[in-house]
């Protein structure tokens, strides 16, 4: 049974079982969105890495651009997910940006673009990547890109066992698909909102659309080609099912 987030990253990094597919989580909290796990988790994948055991602690590399600590007015459900990892004994590296919504704890000075520092057990690293959502839709996408960019460069010189990148944007998983392939490190991919699809719900847009169709796809290589994707509805695993989180027989 995965520990109460619903993700047990020493299984995932040793692939026990034959690793994991899709992983519904329904949150009980709705201040931090931890909860107890329901739905399915299945296999979509054989590999994983080689010569961890299961029991073994692992170091997670956690991309969430606006992590946030509850000293802040964003949510907190990966501030619970790393707090409850480190718990367990894990290591967790944090990788987030600057955004007026959250607070990451550090207050240091940057360096070469980005500062560093231990927060209440989660080693963060924070992009000086200024973001807010009243930029420009051009000037919100070069964020985006250049936060992928320097999380790639990140993991592609750690010792992380395993990837875990949360929305939104979908650019915040991109580094966790160059990792599995130049790095053989497993990666999951959660998904808190539905895009693009709540552009064509809410946003007037068509599956024609330019956008829709990059961002289509783009979420359809995420989904094909994470270890596992975590869901927090019982009503997004079939929709990320029928667009490449496959279940295996």
């Amino acid at each position: 049974c995965p520990d109460q987030f619903g993700v047990q990253p020493a299984a995932l990094a040793s692939g026990a079982g034959g690793g994991l597919g899709v992983v519904v989580l329904c949150p009980e909290n709705t201040a931090t969105g931890v909860g107890a796990r329901s739905g399915c988790c299945t296999n979509t994948r054989s590999d994983h890495h080689p010569h961890r055991p299961a029991s073994a602690a692992v170091k997670v590399l956690y991309y969430h651009q606006y992590f946030s600590t509850p000293e802040g007015p964003a949510g907190t459900r990966s501030y619970a997910l790393a707090r409850s990892l480190v718990e367990a004994g894990h290591q967790v590296q944090m990788v987030c940006l600057q955004d007026a919504r959250t607070h990451t704890g550090l207050s240091g000075p940057f360096s070469a673009g980005r500062r560093s520092g231990l927060v209440d057990g989660i080693e963060v690293i924070e992009f000086d990547l200024p973001y807010s959502n009243h930029a420009g839709l051009l000037e919100r996408a070069l964020v985006f890109l250049r936060y992928s960019w320097q999380s790639l460069l990140v993991a592609l010189r750690s010792d992380a066992d395993l990837i875990f990148a949360t929305t939104t944007p979908l650019t915040a998983g991109i580094p966790g698909i160059a990792a599995r392939w130049l790095r053989g490190i497993p990666f999951v991919f959660e998904v808190r909102d539905l895009w693009p699809q709540v552009l064509i719900d809410q946003g007037g847009k068509t599956p024609a659309t330019p956008m829709v169709r990059l961002l289509s796809w783009m979420e359809r290589q995420l989904y094909s080609n994470a270890h596992t994707v975590v869901v927090l509805a019982q009503g997004a695993e079939r929709y990320v099912r029928e667009r490449g989180a496959r279940r295996s027989s």
